[in-house]
């Protein structure tokens, strides 16, 4: 069952193992790779010196090919131009006017392409989805929507035509507002759905959206009209409630009236004949573990009857629309951990959100030429692992490794990996292009002024516990302290680089808890003091840009790594017959297109 090869694989490859196996050498043994996948950081950027970042990290004489270009054609050679036939073409001296660029660049940009899992989306035009269904729906969610139902419906039937036992129940890990679900219970597909979500302010709002969709019936109510229209127009109310018998005389009713509305109808459990019944569940979806969500299921079939779906016989796929971080582990695990789960589909996103099983003071987690050790995030346990992170799979997590055993993906190399560099166009990326200088020029003044401390020396282990570019925290401040985060702004604080530092200030002043250090430090910077530095530092944005666009490159490499990890995992597990990975999505609509399948044998 599925795809054959099981995973995407890019052109000049035919066998799976030899294309993990060369992905995993790479990734394991380039420098630029490592420096450019979690070694270097925006924030560092202008504060460093003897050699700053850009001389520290690109080679010179890629350097002096940049400088004979404009941003915008390094930019399409890295992206889009086509180095194989330009490296194979004898006669091809020049490229746009001025030299070919270096060797080492050409191979370099050649070896991470021939390494990018294909994103290929075999899938036909989206279906049209009714308009009471599709309320809420951009064009993105619909494209997504209407194409993963589509798939999660043929999957289920793919499985019970391969004489596995037929899917009852579709479990869509973290609904949010069930935009998924809606439209597979819906007539067209007619699923029983399970909508799993830990936020009550979702599964509320989702209710209220299956009602009107005509997924669930609308809630009655009986409520007492005379107290009800009393307590809306604020009259005072008797302790008794005063009724007329049929000859006139008037009777008195002791008993304590309950002014409270009598719901009369449950949408969940009562479900719209014709079209798959909704079932909303609230669960902090902490790990894969099915059991309340499966008590629920049972409870609802009880209630309804329905005895031919029963817990006990109900047969669960596990899917999920871009989860976040870990939930796709949960997802995943899911399949081990339930006896009831026959298959999951787990489409992934927001990888900057996954935590890591190494502790953060291995020699193999940070890269210690460029930047300083992390300090473990709260939320990790006591000596800084996590059993749930990355890796998955006991391949990549016992990887020999110049720094000892296992790969490690530090946060940039993963908030990188969420990146589309394909789909930028010319006005999105001068746009976050100039949001990125920025924040880098910011991060300078910052350092000048003395609000942070100075970056760490390279490899001085005293400064284990500093953050990059200085700090993110105040000078000042003690550890823990809430880091100095600016975070979006309206758009016009972008018009300037001086609107851009008054605005930023203006924000951490009222929302960060070191407010006063900052202005004590910053409150005398004057306009023409800010306008000095965007002057001196301006040709640097041109050097940040492109070390941005090679980091978001590169990073698809990341994105692969995290993918093959989770599909690796399920090919360890003895109860998984069959695991792929395929596109699900138009890559330009919707990026994080990579759906990763497990069906468990029969």
């Amino acid at each position: 069952m599925g795809p054959d090869p099981p995973l995407p694989l890019p052109d000049g490859y035919t066998d799976v193992d030899q294309y993990v196996n060369d992905l995993l050498e790479f990734i394991t043994t380039s420098d630029l790779l490592e420096n450019l996948c979690g070694g270097v950081h925006i924030l560092d950027f202008f504060t460093r010196s003897s050699p700053d970042l850009y001389t520290q990290v690109i080679e010179a004489e890629w350097r002096r090919w940049f400088d004979l270009h404009s941003l915008e054609n390094v930019i399409y050679f890295i992206l889009h131009e086509d180095v194989i036939a330009l490296s194979r073409d004898p006669s091809c001296k020049t490229w746009r006017g001025q030299e070919l660029p270096p060797k080492t660049f050409i191979v370099f940009i050649a070896s991470v392409r021939r390494l990018l899992l294909r994103r290929d989306f075999q899938g036909s035009d989206d279906e049209k989805i009714p308009r009471n269904i599709a309320v809420g729906m951009n064009a993105k969610k619909l494209h997504e929507v209407s194409q993963f139902a589509r798939y999660v419906d043929k999957l289920t039937k793919d499985v019970a035509n391969a004489g596995a036992t037929s899917i009852t129940h579709v479990v869509d890990f973290g609904a949010g507002q069930n935009y998924l679900g809606r439209t597979l219970a819906s007539e067209r597909y007619g699923r029983d759905v399970v909508a799993v979500e830990g936020r009550s302010h979702n599964i509320v709002g989702a209710r209220q959206m299956d009602v009107a969709a005509k997924i669930a019936p609308k809630e009655g109510f009986l409520r007492n009209k005379k107290i009800f229209r009393a307590e809306k127009a604020g009259a005072e109310l008797p302790s008794k409630v005063e009724t007329r018998s049929k000859d006139g005389a008037i009777c008195s009713n002791s008993k304590t009236v309950d002014r409270t509305r009598k719901q009369v109808v449950d949408a969940a459990i009562h479900p719209v004949e014709g079209i798959g019944s909704v079932v909303h569940v609230q669960k902090q979806l902490d790990d894969g573990d099915l059991m309340d969500v499966v008590a629920s299921l049972e409870s609802v079939e009880k209630t309804t009857g329905r005895i031919d779906t029963q817990c006990p016989k109900s047969s669960l796929a596990v899917v999920s629309l871009h989860s976040c971080g870990n939930l796709s582990h949960h997802g995943l695990r899911s399949i081990t951990l339930n006896p009831s789960v026959r298959v999951v589909a787990i489409v992934g996103c927001c990888y900057n959100l996954m935590t890591e099983r190494f502790k953060p003071s291995s020699p193999n987690v940070e890269l210690p030429d460029l930047r300083p050790p992390r300090k473990p995030r709260p939320s990790e346990a006591a000596d800084g692992t996590d059993p749930h992170g990355f890796p998955m799979s006991s391949r990549i997590l016992h990887r020999p490794t110049r720094r000892g055993v296992g790969i490690h993906l530090n946060i940039t190399a993963r908030m990188m990996a969420v990146q589309a560099p394909q789909n930028w166009g010319p006005g999105d990326s001068e746009a976050f292009f100039t949001r990125h200088f920025f924040r880098a020029l910011l991060q300078r003044i910052f350092l000048d002024f003395g609000v942070v401390d100075m970056p760490p020396a390279h490899g001085k282990q005293e400064m284990r516990n500093r953050a990059v570019g200085g700090s993110t925290t105040a000078r000042d401040s003690e550890d823990g302290v809430q880091p100095m985060i600016i975070g979006g702004l309206r758009k016009s604080c972008y018009e300037s680089f001086v609107s851009y530092v008054r605005a930023a200030r203006a924000k951490l002043v009222k929302v960060n808890t070191q407010g006063p250090f900052i202005v004590q430090q910053m409150g005398h910077m004057s306009d023409e003091e800010i306008q000095l530095y965007a002057e001196r530092y301006k040709s640097g944005k041109k050097n940040l840009s492109i070390v941005w666009t090679l980091m978001a490159f590169v990073a698809g490499l990341v994105e692969a790594l995290i993918v093959i990890d989770r599909w690796l995992w399920l090919q360890e597990q003895d109860c998984v017959a069959s695991a792929w990975v395929e596109g699900v999505f138009e890559y330009r609509q919707s990026p994080r297109n990579l759906v990763v399948v497990g069906v468990k044998g029969s």
